[in-house]
């Protein structure tokens, strides 16, 4: 099934506020009882336009996923960002997850053919589930999504490269996303407890 990208364009006068509210929200350190913005508001806030219905279907069911599996062990882990400058002034930008930052980012130096100075890290952001984050913020930039992007060194298709104009739109997204994902893994973990 492929899904039509025509995101509905925010027209709201309460853009610009909300903006203003989610950005001092990720200032802040979080509040373990206060859920944070949810995915979807935070896209919607930042891109200033709401995510057709079958991105937020994708959303729902990715939650909906690791809920249906209580015992699922949730992996601490980070979402980055890198550009190769190879790529000069575009927008094409890598998202991915690993464990460790640096130790990746050498991986896909080598698997691209890129010198050390040809990858640029943008930004990392940490979070109690690392492979549900990255998967949201997939399901969310699904409209930027690049498929003809290949591996340099076995021709796969590289399935984690957006074309994103606004990359501090992308930062805080990518921050909001791990800090909800952060929040609903130690909610599921204090719920589970009690039950």
């Amino acid at each position: 099934m492929t899904l039509e990208c025509a995101n509905t364009p925010l027209e709201a006068d309460w853009a610009m506020q909300a903006l203003v509210e989610l950005e001092a929200e990720l200032s802040r350190p979080p509040l373990a009882l206060v859920e944070p913005a949810r995915p979807l508001v935070a896209y919607t806030i930042l891109f200033g336009e709401v995510p057709n219905i079958g991105i937020q279907r994708r959303v729902r069911a990715a939650y909906a996923a690791v809920s249906r599996r209580p015992h699922r062990r949730a992996e601490r882990g980070y979402v980055y960002a890198f550009r190769d400058v190879r790529d000069g002034d575009s927008a094409i930008v890598k998202i991915g997850s690993t464990i460790h930052v640096r130790r990746r980012i050498s991986e896909w130096r080598k698997s691209l053919g890129a010198r050390d100075d040809e990858l640029a890290l943008l930004f990392s952001s940490s979070t109690e589930d690392v492979r549900l984050a990255e998967q949201l913020v997939h399901n969310l930039l699904y409209c930027q999504w690049l498929p003809k992007r290949v591996r340099v060194d076995t021709g796969a298709p590289l399935l984690e490269y957006f074309a994103v104009e606004n990359l501090d739109a992308l930062r805080l997204l990518i921050a909001a996303v791990t800090r909800h994902v952060t929040w609903f893994t130690q909610a599921r973990f204090i719920r589970s407890r009690l039950l």
